[in-house]
């Protein structure tokens, strides 16, 4: 029911950040405005697991990890559909 959320956080992010900020998405069950500075991707699953919607904090996140895993399909054969 899209109330699932990974937050990917660097070493730099503390545990009350990363608490409140989980709080915030469990309690509102949507992304918040903003959000910390050592938290650069957010992950929303979709319906069932059949997809995920990534958030960036900025557009050159988005960037690297749309490149790797374009990489990554390149290299395993796979498929790989981006919808911006």
């Amino acid at each position: 029911m899209a109330a699932q959320w990974i937050v990917v956080s660097g070493s730099a992010a503390g545990e009350n950040v990363i608490l409140a900020l989980m709080k915030t998405l469990l309690e509102q069950w949507e992304l918040p405005a903003d959000w910390p500075a050592e938290v650069p991707v957010i992950v929303q699953a979709g319906v069932d697991g059949d997809a995920a919607g990534c958030h960036f904090r900025t557009s050159e996140t988005e960037q690297e990890l749309v490149e790797a895993l374009h990489r990554s399909a390149t290299t395993h054969a796979v498929g790989l559909r981006t919808v911006a």
